[in-house]
């Protein structure tokens, strides 16, 4: 059926593949209709959705409101002018936009702000909403919550562990396609170690991202189970090498130690935790957890 009509063609330019297009999409939808599915059915799908949508990131808003720095009742107001919705704080420490809508982490709320407002794209809500008209920007209350343990925001490690990943699901969560390939991090339970776990689809390595808080790097690995697998990758470090822009990272790569049973290769950058964008390690995480998976996809077994 497509073949055919493209070898019958006399002429294949912009206005012909534009109504083939056309009839090819007709076609399919009636070749496979949309499923009917029972309203009661859908709505349990629906629940489910939801219930995940609001689970993004509960953590580092609830123990911001939870000392005492967004009270409840707070009147939160986006920091442009471009938009008129408020968002109060609820007692449970949430926020309620004037509509009623709810929403437990601020980004999600801010980016539902710019739909109602006929806008789109993700928000980093933490520089969206300030406290009241004049008041701080929110994301200070954040910084001034994680000095409250002392001088810097590494000072008490499990603590500063929980916040900066809880940040850091609430980040990836908004990234458009994150969930899609690397799992739904909605639903995971707060984090006090110094690594976070991917799959890659196979049981001989998986890729961590890691808080260095002590050493003042954050990394992303891809560790390894299956050694004659890490053995196998190292003959392509070269190629692996010359085919990213490293100029912002290090490569560490574990020795091919015969008595150790694990194995990792590591990319990792110095962190200012108390001085830099959070949003910005975030951001460098991410890229090369992508990055590297696209190596594995390449060259892995």
């Amino acid at each position: 059926m497509i073949s055919k009509a493209v070898h019958d063609a006399d002429v294949w330019d912009a206005d012909v593949i534009a109504t083939r297009g056309h009839e090819l999409a007709v076609a399919a939808k009636a070749r496979w209709p949309f499923p009917a599915v029972p309203a009661d059915v859908a709505s349990k799908y629906d629940a489910k959705l939801e219930k995940a949508f609001r689970q993004r990131t509960r953590t580092v808003l609830k123990t911001v409101f939870d000392a005492g720095l967004i009270p409840a009742g707070s009147k939160l107001v986006p920091v442009s002018d471009r938009y008129s919705i408020v968002a109060t704080v609820t007692d449970a420490g949430i926020l309620e936009l004037s509509n009623g809508e709810t929403f437990n982490s601020p980004s999600l709320a801010a980016i539902r702000v710019v739909s109602l407002s006929g806008g789109g794209g993700h928000r980093n809500g933490w520089k969206f909403w300030r406290l009241g008209t004049d008041g701080p920007i929110i994301d200070e209350l954040r910084t001034k919550y994680l000095l409250q343990s002392g001088e810097s925001v590494t000072s008490d490690n499990k603590r500063f562990r929980a916040v900066f990943w809880s940040g850091f699901y609430e980040y990836c969560a908004e990234q458009q396609g994150f969930c899609d390939v690397f799992g739904d991090v909605s639903d995971r339970a707060q984090c006090k170690d110094h690594w976070v776990s991917f799959g890659l689809g196979t049981g001989k390595y998986h890729l961590d991202t890691l808080l260095l808080a002590s050493e003042g790097y954050i990394a992303v690995d891809v560790w390894f189970r299956d050694v004659e697998a890490y053995r196998s990758l190292c003959s392509h470090k070269d190629d692996i090498g010359s085919s990213l822009d490293c100029s912002n990272a290090e490569w560490c790569w574990d020795d091919l130690v015969e008595d150790k049973k694990t194995r990792a290769f590591v990319v990792r950058r110095k962190a200012d935790f108390d001085n830099e964008d959070w949003q910005d390690l975030y951001a460098w995480l991410v890229d090369w957890m992508w990055k590297l998976r696209a190596v594995m996809q390449e060259f892995g077994e």
